[in-house]
């Protein structure tokens, strides 16, 4: 792995051009999801300062609370990438598989459990009887989308692995700019908070699906005789 031969330039130009093909499209994805949150908060602000503040403690809840399936969509990528290597696309569906129902049943499971410990959870974070309001409002919305948004995280680490990037970035696009914003400003229209907040777990829902059924025809595809060859070459350069 590794060597003190100096590799020549185009040996660096087709391994710059491998990383960044991968490379420049998460980074476009990793910047829709701050914007967008910036935008729903500008939403959110026309229902004063507590709502902002409700807002804000319920993002640090959800890095919590979903820490366990980020942690698993980081660490599934190497795994799929190994096994595509080693024409192993057996192991390749089944750990995807498991990781898809260990987000499922986590999702659920976390999001059942801030309903029920809403009441309690928000007076640790604010004395204002408005602030938790809000986030007794938002734990009993917003994590239902929990599981799908798990099985979005994990889909898109294995699109990025299978050498499908600007696949895995349209997905986040079409979810942020084409469900949750517009989904999240009329939501606030005309239902109020809980309508904004609402828009959240559908978002995660067309995402997650839509990632699902991608990486589910993807590995159809691996596990074609007639494909296999030429799409695990494709991935592994």
């Amino acid at each position: 792995m590794l060597t003190a031969r100096r590799p020549s330039f185009e040996e660096l130009r087709q391994s710059w051009s491998g990383i960044l093909a991968v490379g420049l499209p998460a980074s476009l994805t990793n910047l829709i999801v701050p914007l967008t949150s910036a935008l729903i908060t500008g939403i959110v602000a026309r229902f004063g300062k507590e709502a902002v503040a409700a807002l804000s403690v319920c993002a640090r809840i959800d890095l919590f609370a979903i820490m366990a399936v980020v942690a698993l969509s980081t660490v599934i990528g190497p795994f799929v990438g190994q096994n595509i290597g080693a024409r192993e696309i057996g192991r390749v569906r089944t750990g995807v598989v498991l990781g898809q129902r260990f987000s499922l049943l986590y999702g659920l499971g976390i999001s059942l459990l801030l309903a029920i410990a809403a009441r309690w959870i928000a007076p640790l974070f604010s004395d204002n009887t408005l602030v938790i309001q809000h986030i007794i409002l938002y734990l009993s919305v917003a994590p239902i989308g929990y599981a799908a948004r798990g099985i979005y995280a994990l889909g898109n680490t294995v699109l990025n692995v299978m050498n499908e990037p600007l696949t895995a970035s349209l997905v986040t696009l079409i979810q942020m700019f084409g469900v949750y914003l517009p989904m999240a400003f009329l939501g606030a229209n005309w239902f109020g908070l809980i309508g904004a907040f609402g828009a959240i777990p559908l978002a995660y829902t067309v995402g997650g699906t839509v990632s699902y059924l991608l990486v589910r025809r993807k590995l159809a595809r691996l596990e074609s005789p007639a494909d296999t060859p030429d799409l695990v070459s494709e991935v592994v350069r």
